[in-house]
């Protein structure tokens, strides 16, 4: 009947009338009758496009911010679940003060409620406290009245307070809206929830999770304290089975945002049913779950990997850029490599998806792959996912983040791509340095390093951009960070200012102790091929940090260690010369030390 043009028209025609007449009423409503329009608007508003009332919704939102405080809590739920479900067509949004008088109104009510839990405990203590000596008549009478004064105050939590449902629903909309109430308000909320998490739905409890993970993973509330999420664990425990996949799903997601893993035995449960769940799975609901367990850190047992290939294969041509991007992403950080036959139907799906890729999905695919190993799969997949970057790279979204792991995603993968490209990244890249951290700027440089061209390097301005970066965040470097990022100046043949090595020099000495091998060969290669001479401290404080790690060292790396040395010709002295020769280079055995380490005035390693 819907589907009928004249019914369409009529209901058009209807809708409009009462909404003439609702204008000019709307001051005459009370908060329950501003509530339950609000309600209906918004549902309304979601079913057919031709009843989005636009100006009646504004004027709602006006009406109902004067009358806060009138709402009671089952209202205020259903006024910000009604804002929630608008929110993707409504062009009126709530004013600052209409949350502000809504935090307010909510939290007031949460504390209210909080009220007659409190009187029944008062009661039971009172009880308790009460001497044996009084008379058995007294106790028959005050008996009753505690009960009774109990039952009162249970009745009206139960008509006046918030149910488990109008909690789920409330909070659902405040994390969908992404919303910010403070501490304060997160802290009533816990206290008013924490006694009735028992009795949430498997449906309100995940509602409940996915609000409070979103809320907090913008800043909006603190996480929940131990005790409420013990609650919160026993009672979706307890529920299992009554979940869906999506709120498996949602159930997930909030224990990864809010960083809470359950316990081994809790851990077994949740997996035995979320895998029973995966065949009826949504793509989403496939991704999400697969992403929240890696970044939860659990290791999924084989018959649930196979249950999730399965199903993520049937569907996999459904799946939205983000949903493929955090499929893979969750395989590299479970290091689980995925089946060729999965794999080879995720490319050409992911392929399909790369124009609607954003800029964090591309990355995270490239990094992804990197982790995994994939470059020796068929097809064009990479120079794809390459050629969709290289449009993105202007874009405002495409920050230092994403910019950092893709250039060293390219590093390990070993793809080096056209001068075309670079140039593109160094324009790109050029007026974001400032903004690199310590760790991005590192691996920008590194990979920049090996992916140049032989006898190309950056443009001036970008070089100078880069040197003044690394200037600034020099102080910040950790031990791996200062040698990625002074070898990655080296190889993009970048010579910094003197006093930019001294103070390399300077901060390698303090975090020398925390280098190893492939880090103490790296530094002392660098230096040299900055044509700056370390002072004699410095050489014997690397010698004897070396000394340690000498077994353990490539050839390539011993040789560039050795190199060294001799190129800024300084004898690390005959214990550590009598190591490296019977580590590597029994073939200069006749030669003396101090020989051997003037023998290596020319490169061993180009």
């Amino acid at each position: 009947m819907q589907q009928d043009p004249a019914y369409r028209t009529k209901v058009k025609v209807c809708y409009k009338q009462l909404r003439k007449q609702l204008e000019g009423q709307l001051l005459d409503f009370d908060a329950r009758g501003v509530a339950s329009l609000l309600h209906a608007a918004a549902k309304l508003g979601g079913c057919d496009p031709n009843l989005r009332a636009q100006g009646l919704w504004g004027d709602l939102l006006h009406v109902s911010a004067s009358l806060m405080e009138e709402f009671s809590p089952m209202q205020l739920a259903m006024l910000v679940h009604s804002v929630a479900r608008a929110e993707p067509w409504s062009l009126a949004k709530p004013s600052r003060r209409w949350w502000s008088e809504f935090f307010l109104a909510s939290q007031a009510a949460m504390q209210q409620q909080l009220q007659p839990q409190q009187q029944q405990q008062q009661q039971q203590r009172k009880r308790g406290r009460r001497q044996a000596g009084d008379s058995a008549q007294q106790q028959d009478l005050q008996d009753p009245l505690d009960a009774a004064a109990a039952a009162a105050a249970a009745a009206a939590q139960a008509v006046e307070g918030f149910t488990p449902q109008g909690f789920a629903n409330m909070v659902w909309a405040m994390g969908k809206l992404a919303r910010r109430p403070g501490a304060d308000w997160a802290a009533a909320l816990y206290r008013a929830t924490e006694p009735q998490l028992a009795g949430f739905s498997a449906q309100g409890l995940a509602n409940l999770g996915y609000g409070l993970a979103s809320m907090h993973a913008e800043g909006g509330v603190p996480r929940p304290g131990g005790s409420w999420i013990a609650a919160y664990l026993a009672a979706a425990c307890g529920q299992l089975q009554g979940f869906s996949s999506q709120g498996m799903a949602n159930l997930l997601w909030s224990l990864a945002k809010l960083g809470y893993c359950p316990s081994r035995e809790q851990l077994g449960c949740i997996i035995a049913a979320s895998q029973a769940l995966l065949p009826k799975a949504s793509p989403q609901d496939l991704s999400l779950s697969v992403y929240s367990f890696a970044v939860l850190g659990v290791k999924l047992p084989e018959a649930w990997c196979g249950c999730f290939w399965a199903a993520s294969g049937r569907c996999m041509e459904a799946a939205s850029s983000q949903a493929l991007a955090n499929m893979l992403w969750a395989h590299a950080r479970l290091r689980k490599v995925p089946p060729s036959q999965w794999l080879l139907a995720f490319l050409p799906c992911l392929q399909q998806q790369l124009p609607r890729c954003s800029p964090q999905a591309c990355s995270t695919v490239l990094w992804a792959a990197a982790q995994l190993k994939l470059q020796h799969l068929p097809g064009a997949w990479l120079d794809s996912i390459l050629a969709r970057v290289y449009q993105q790279l202007p874009d405002r979204e495409c920050g230092p983040q994403e910019m950092a792991l893709v250039v060293e995603a390219l590093q390990q993968l070993q793809h080096k791509p056209s001068s075309k490209w670079l140039e593109r990244f160094y324009a790109a890249s050029q007026p974001r340095l400032p903004s690199f951290s310590s760790k991005q700027l590192a691996a920008t440089l590194a990979a920049l390093g090996s992916l140049s061209p032989p006898g190309a390097g950056p443009p001036p301005a970008w070089a100078a951009a880069a040197l003044a970066a690394v200037s600034a965040r020099l102080a910040t470097l950790n031990a791996p960070g200062l040698c990625e990022v002074m070898w990655g100046l080296c190889e993009l043949r970048l010579v910094p200012e003197r006093e930019l090595v001294q103070r390399y020099m300077a901060q390698t000495a303090e975090k020398m102790h925390l280098m190893n091998g492939p880090m103490l060969s790296r530094t002392l290669r660098t230096l040299v091929r900055f044509g700056q001479a370390p002072n004699a401290a410095w050489l014997a404080l690397l010698a004897d940090e070396s000394h340690y790690y000498l077994s353990s060292m490539s050839p390539e790396q011993l040789a560039d260690i050795v190199w060294g040395f001799g190129q800024l010709r300084y004898s690390p002295g005959p214990s550590w010369l009598a190591s490296a020769q019977g580590l590597g280079l029994k073939n200069l055995a006749g030669l003396s030390p101090q020989a051997l380490v003037l023998a290596f005035a020319a490169p061993l390693v180009t």
